[in-house]
């Protein structure tokens, strides 16, 4: 399926946003490390948190424009 230019970005974005939050969840998941201040650490995890919260907008946002073409396909196969 063709999408317009900012639905193909969105996806490309939300593709490398889950790389990196995987990257950055697989670190904290092994606890903090010895050499590192506790408020690096809570940043650490603000971080995820506020990564998790864009990646749950930009599905949001394309199921939504996903949803929209497959009604109009299904109109367009009427």
């Amino acid at each position: 399926m063709e999408y317009l230019p900012h639905e193909q970005r969105m996806l490309e974005e939300r593709e490398q946003l889950e790389i990196r939050l995987t990257g950055l969840n697989t670190f904290l998941s092994k606890g903090q490390p010895e050499t590192m201040e506790d408020q690096d650490w809570d940043l650490m995890n603000a971080q995820a948190f506020a990564m998790r919260t864009y990646n749950y907008v930009l599905s949001a946002r394309i199921r939504r424009f996903k949803a929209k073409y497959k009604q109009m396909s299904a109109v367009t196969n009427s």
